[in-house]
């Protein structure tokens, strides 16, 4: 986490500011489930589809913090390839930016 610590103070984009706050955030190992995760598909209306931390959350973190900086969030946000059609595309990845893999 001190690696990331000069996010800290950043004031913009929004969306950096809100994932910054979720660094060290876990899944838990075993049948257990990270309340907090699973707190973010209830809010994103995602309960029914996002039932464990088990099941990559990588789509439901940028969801998450796109709606807490106030920010639309894509139809579909547990699917990654949906995010592809969120934005603006840019030629150079900056600061903020959401890639898809």
């Amino acid at each position: 986490m001190s690696s990331y610590s000069f996010l800290k103070n950043e004031t913009a984009p929004k969306i950096l500011v809100e994932a910054y706050k979720l660094i060290g955030t876990k899944e838990l190992l075993g049948k257990d489930n990270n309340p907090k995760i699973l707190e973010w598909a209830k809010d994103l209306g995602l309960e029914k589809t996002y039932t464990a931390d088990e099941i990559p959350w990588c789509g439901l973190f940028i969801a998450h913090v796109c709606q807490k900086a106030g920010k639309e969030v894509v139809q579909n946000p547990l699917w990654a390839r949906n995010w592809a059609k969120w934005g603006t595309e840019q030629i150079e990845a900056m600061l903020g930016d959401i890639l898809v893999f």
